[in-house]
């Protein structure tokens, strides 16, 4: 993701940096960051500090966006920047009811295939939550983070929670948009009633009222 100076963008939602191989999934809120996942999101924290004065900071509970929220801390080195914490609606498995069988099927499918068929209603009922569901809830947090802070607000979440608001808010499939790299994801900014957001070459730009609920 690249940063200006004086770039107009409020808030990130992005993918956690470079992790070791997940090799179940069952077991994907253990893996941690490799040391360039580690280097690599200090460098992005100064990059931040240059970009912005003051930055606010959330991650998803799982371990590797817990490491890449602290090393970008780190980078910032600015009292005037705070690590929030854990967020939630950023990752883990609040929306599955049962990571075990989602292993299974994931396992089967494989991450596109699997990810298709969430995105199509093609997986059992009351297997997962909806993904316009997750896209809602992450929406409400995205707006309601914009009216409570102030500075440049980080979101480290996982590919999964980017690709469900491209799909549904903007209806951008990822076999045309693409999988979000490591601490690559959405930028957003307001202007006026209005809320701009800027993935890889895309840009979509949506009136905020028609967004809540």
């Amino acid at each position: 993701m690249h940063l200006e100076k004086n770039s107009k963008v409020q808030l990130l939602f992005i993918r956690h940096a470079e992790r070791h191989i997940i090799t179940r999934l069952e077991k994907h809120r253990e893996v941690s960051l490799t040391k360039k996942g580690e280097h690599d999101s200090f460098l992005f924290g100064k990059k931040i500090k240059e970009y912005n004065k003051k930055a606010v900071i959330f991650h998803s509970p799982v371990k590797r966006c817990i490491q890449t929220a602290e090393h970008i801390f780190k980078g910032i080195n600015d009292k005037n920047s705070t690590l929030r914490g854990v967020q939630s609606v950023l990752g883990g498995d609040h929306y599955s009811k049962n990571p075990k069988e989602i292993s299974s099927y994931f396992n089967k499918y494989g991450n596109r295939k699997f990810l298709r068929r969430w995105f199509n209603s093609g997986l059992p009922d009351g297997f997962i939550m909806p993904h316009k569901d997750v896209a809602r809830m992450e929406m409400n947090l995205i707006l309601e983070q914009l009216d409570t802070y102030e500075g440049l607000i980080i979101n480290i979440t996982h590919d999964w929670n980017i690709l469900v608001l491209l799909e549904y808010y903007f209806g951008l499939p990822f076999e045309e948009a693409g999988m979000p790299n490591y601490l690559d994801g959405i930028a957003v900014y307001k202007e006026n009633d209005d809320l701009s957001f800027i993935y890889k070459k895309y840009r979509c730009r949506i009136n905020k009222n028609s967004l809540a609920g």
